[in-house]
């Protein structure tokens, strides 16, 4: 599904499309969830902005050591690894000459770049969860329920606790019993 909001262009995954298209949701909650991700896209692209900024003034420097790092045949052990711990390890690397680290700023420019997300796979995966919650039987439940419950989930599996773990208070449970 390809939504063009305000001359910009949104593309969504399959996932996303089966979802919205199984559900018949109603425009003003596709319009919701647009927006919801632009938000999300608008302040991740401001948080790298802001990030990356400090690399402005840098970027002279940038190029010689990007024109120094492709010379350097000490580097050629490095490739084997990950890339994130190459990058490391070439951010402590010193001149033998100098006593200076190298190559000071290219190593901080790539880790950055790294972490930016280079799939949805993720977040597939959570609007995958969020179709086994919302089904047919539970078709009443609400999108602050489902938003709890899918953070939840995704907490305790960050947190490597399986939900049998989890540990829950008296009153939790005498409040369940209490009609509303």
């Amino acid at each position: 599904m390809i939504q063009i909001i305000r001359g910009q262009t949104m593309v969504v995954g399959k996932e996303v499309r089966d979802y919205i298209n199984e559900h018949q949701l109603p425009s003003s909650q596709i319009k919701e969830f647009h927006s919801s991700v632009r938000k999300y896209y608008t302040t991740v692209c401001s948080h790298f902005a802001k990030r990356f900024h400090f690399m402005e003034d840098k970027l002279d420097e940038l190029e010689i050591e990007l024109a120094h790092y492709q010379l350097d045949e000490q580097l050629n052990s490095l490739s084997e690894r990950r890339a994130d711990e190459s990058w490391f390890e070439i951010s402590h690397i010193e001149d033998p000459t100098s006593s200076q680290i190298k190559h000071p700023n290219l190593p901080s420019l790539m880790l950055m770049i790294l972490s930016i997300s280079h799939s949805k796979a993720e977040d597939e995966r959570i609007f995958s969860v969020v179709r086994k919650n919302a089904t047919e039987f539970r078709s009443s439940l609400s999108t602050p329920v489902l938003s709890d419950s899918l953070t939840r989930k995704v907490y305790r599996q960050a947190a490597e606790v399986p939900c049998h773990h989890r540990e829950l208070k008296r009153r939790f449970f005498r409040s369940a019993r209490k009609p509303r």
